[in-house]
């Protein structure tokens, strides 16, 4: 039931099927799809559709009890791991927004010890959130722009708390009104996962290459109080004596400025031994800092397997720089 101006659609992209219908937007796949606009409401009782009347973002989360919706997006004023992507800008952030109707959402999530969200999720009927961090950088003769399969996961409760849980339990396939289904993308193994205050117990239901949820019989967050989460605290950067306010980030990757070399020192200081030279324009993985010294602001990087310091700046130059263009 196409209308005239979806004429060159390839194929339909369906959302969920409610009650006055099922989501579906136009979509043509062969020119990179869809990921955001306006779901029309196709009626297959009277096989009707409407005009395009509810967003569409392939980023958002919805929690059906309630309507509220989360995003892990790539937020510009926030430190960005800056990895290759595909298309988008690895997410760094997590949004929270009363309705789908909202244009501006509030920001609710951000880890100062790792900028790289990898998806969030509603669990335990709403009540929390799991929220999963990528891996860290890394760079390697194989692979100069790799990250380490280190990631982690956390719930974020409704009144801001966290809870530390196993870095599989944050692979979502369900959230559940007790808990969640997680699934082990590598391995295929899946278990159910209840929760019980901050005690989180883990059953295993056994492994397949392939796990989808058919159906449900409850409706995920029909419990559940539809009230914000707390903001999240801004990023606190740190001003060398000597040096314009840093713009690197730890667990980020950064790019020596076109032109000269950086030396790679073995510890943050001058008078250290010189272990190797980064040209410019190339790639490093940010492992720590900054240590402030000798009126410049220090970072320990790697760079092609090679661990050192070297200087982000001084004065007004900068040497170094964060890499925020992430389509390669």
């Amino acid at each position: 039931a196409l209308q005239p101006e979806d004429q060159y659609a390839a194929i339909i992209v369906f959302g969920a099927w409610q009650a006055d219908g099922i989501r579906t937007i136009p979509s043509c796949y062969a020119c990179e799809g869809v990921w955001e606009g306006l779901y029309r409401i196709w009626n297959p009782d009277t096989n009707t559709v409407s005009a395009p009347v509810e967003p569409f973002d392939i980023f958002m989360t919805r929690l059906p009890g309630t309507g509220e919706i989360l995003k892990s997006v790539a937020h510009s004023a926030y430190p960005q791991n800056g990895g290759p992507a595909a298309y988008f800008p690895l997410a760094n952030v997590v949004e929270y927004y009363a309705d789908i109707y909202e244009t501006e959402g509030q920001l609710i999530y951000f880890n100062p010890d790792n900028p790289y969200v990898e998806n969030a999720e509603w669990v335990a009927d709403g009540q929390a959130i799991a929220i999963r961090i990528g891996g860290t950088p890394t760079s390697q003769v194989d692979n100069p722009m790799g990250t380490k399969d280190n990631s982690a996961a956390y719930l974020l409760f409704r009144d801001g708390h966290q809870v530390n849980i196993h870095p599989d339990l944050g692979s979502i396939l369900i959230g559940t009104p007790d808990g969640w289904i997680a699934r082990n993308g590598l391995n295929g193994s899946a278990a159910l996962v209840t929760l019980n205050a901050n005690e989180v117990v883990a059953t295993a239901l056994g492994t397949h290459p392939e796990w989808e949820v058919a159906g449900t019989n409850f409706t995920l967050g029909t419990n559940a109080a539809p009230e914000p989460f707390p903001p999240a605290a801004p990023p606190e950067r740190v001003t060398c004596p000597g040096f314009v306010d840093s713009r690197l980030w730890p667990n980020t990757f950064a790019r020596i400025t076109p032109g000269d070399s950086n030396n790679l020192r073995a510890e943050a200081t001058t008078s250290s031994a010189l272990i190797g030279k980064i040209p410019g324009g190339e790639a490093v993985a940010v492992l720590f800092g900054p240590v402030c010294g000798e009126n410049m602001t220090w970072w320990q990087v790697e760079y092609l397997g090679q661990t050192g310091w070297t200087v982000e700046g001084q004065g007004s130059n900068y040497w170094m720089e964060p890499i925020s263009d992430n389509f390669f």
